[in-house]
């Protein structure tokens, strides 16, 4: 079964009035309504965070603060976040759009 077929067959059972919204847990089918639609490359984008250069007062050693979970990390710059793995570069964004488009896939193979 597809993500379209899925999503389909949940909404009809929605309109036979299982999901209505006097229903206990309607707030919950609402939220697998929205988890069966694809991701899009938008959503990906608002994922990205920032490398914030915060350097040691004593020392010239490079340590990045990541923007998302606030992690200090001593190093260089990465193209995820070594803590939270939220993508930090263009490249992470991309490689980050390919694993999720692969995952799509299989799914819809599956």
């Amino acid at each position: 079964m597809t993500r379209e077929e899925a999503y389909q067959k949940f909404r009809e059972w929605c309109n036979l009035g299982f999901g209505h919204s006097t229903m206990p847990g309607s707030e919950v089918l609402a939220m697998a309504m929205k988890s069966l639609h694809p991701i899009t490359r938008e959503q990906v984008e608002k994922m990205r965070g920032k490398w914030i250069d915060a350097r040691y007062s004593s020392k010239d050693v490079p340590k990045c603060q990541c923007s998302i979970c606030g992690k200090k990390y001593v190093g260089l710059e990465t193209d995820f976040c070594q803590y939270c793995g939220a993508p930090m570069t263009d490249k992470a964004v991309d490689i980050l759009w390919k694993r999720l488009e692969a995952m799509q896939d299989e799914a819809e193979t599956v």
